[in-house]
């Protein structure tokens, strides 16, 4: 891990902001079981960090037979923490593998870096009722907890057409009444 030669503010400002993350939800099938995809991730935790004032980063250096990627979280007074990973490529010669390989790398890195898990909910998603689920959505009090409550409830297992199209009614009936009242 490299970091900036001062940390004085981003410790206790990394507490406050982990306080605020949440478990990620798995939405993405994968040759091996669910997983939380990159978009998801980002769309979780981009509005978490800009409100505590960090900014992620992450570069990569091609090597060999695949890459280093590394992943910088800065904070808003210029004190920083990264960390490194190598990312392997099974087919170096191809752009796909090589750029699944780092989408699954940046995933990976940018959760471990906060301390980030994925919720395993699978049990839950089958005993889950639709009433629960539009509740959830519209005890909602700002468009970011929306957001995580759309992400956690559309893309649970086993949704009916039905299900799915009501889900949907309830977030956009309560976008626009979040909207209305910010």
């Amino acid at each position: 891990m490299f970091k900036s030669e001062n940390l004085k503010e981003l410790p206790a400002a990394l507490i406050k902001l982990q306080a605020d993350l949440k478990p990620i939800h798995k939405d993405t099938d994968g040759a091996r079981g669910k997983y939380a995809s990159l978009t998801t991730v980002m769309s979780v935790v981009r509005p978490i960090l800009e409100k505590h004032g960090f900014s992620l980063v992450q570069t990569t250096m091609g090597q060999g037979h695949g890459a280093a990627l590394q992943t910088v979280l800065m904070y808003s007074n210029g004190e920083y923490i990264s960390s490194t990973i190598d990312v392997p490529v099974a087919k170096p010669n191809d752009p796909q593998a090589y750029g699944s390989a780092l989408t699954y790398g940046r995933r990976y890195s940018i959760m471990a870096l906060l301390g980030l898990v994925t919720e395993d909910d699978d049990a839950q998603s089958a005993t889950t009722t639709l009433e629960d689920r539009c509740a959830d959505i519209f005890s909602a009090q700002t468009l970011e907890d929306l957001r995580t409550a759309d992400i956690k409830h559309s893309t649970a297992a086993a949704l009916t057409k039905t299900e799915k199209w009501t889900i949907r009614a309830c977030v956009k009936a309560m976008s626009e009444s979040l909207g209305q009242s910010a």
